[in-house]
């Protein structure tokens, strides 16, 4: 509800105020061109607030946001992070239909582990590969990320913020998620969430 709340009331207004904004800079345009600058640059700083708050609305319900499937979302994760980024993704599903029928909380909950393995692995592995498996049947959802980075001692970073979120979010899902690293080896993130038998 928070994430469509976001989409549908903040991202339209700031989408309003961006409008006005342009309008001003046209006018400005004409006989002060100081002043035009500045309003381009706040135009320019009010976009980037539309898009930062619709990745979040994303991120707060992704299976659900503009009518979007669960992977729909994903893939438009991935593209995300894949504009303008020297690192190569491959993102590969296994009975796509059955992940679409996933609930809503289950849904959110591994788009956010995926969110943050993708993030941790842009800014800290130097990786030039990431791969994303996921599939499920009736007893289990499996996802695997892995990137082909410089790696780490997983004992020495296991406590950062972000692993220890990962890892809550698997836990409230009744599932585990597994940590498999070493230097120069790369990052492999494995979770598995147990399903309730489909009715």
């Amino acid at each position: 509800r928070i994430g469509q709340d976001i989409h549908d009331d903040l991202c339209s207004q700031i989408a309003a105020i961006g409008c006005l904004v342009e309008v001003l800079e046209k006018d400005a345009s004409l006989s002060n061109g100081n002043e035009a600058r500045s309003l381009a640059t706040i135009a320019a700083m009010i976009c980037e607030a539309g898009e930062t708050a619709r990745r979040i609305a994303a991120g707060l319900a992704p299976s659900k946001m503009m009518g979007a499937c669960f992977t729909t979302a994903i893939r438009s994760l991935v593209e995300t992070r894949q504009a303008g980024s020297p690192i190569r993704f491959s993102l590969n599903f296994e009975n796509e239909s059955l992940l679409d029928e996933l609930d809503d909380e289950t849904a959110i909950h591994l788009y956010r582990i995926i969110q943050e393995a993708m993030n941790n692995a842009c800014k800290h592995s130097h990786a030039s590969q990431i791969n994303l498996d996921l599939s499920t049947d009736d007893s289990a959802v499996w996802l695997v990320v892995f990137d082909n980075g410089e790696g780490f001692m997983p004992d020495l970073r296991d406590s950062g913020m972000g692993l220890l979120t990962m890892r809550r979010r698997a836990e409230m899902m009744g599932g585990e998620l597994q940590i498999s690293s070493s230097p120069d080896e790369g990052t492999r993130i494995k979770c598995v969430v147990p399903l309730q038998e489909r009715g």
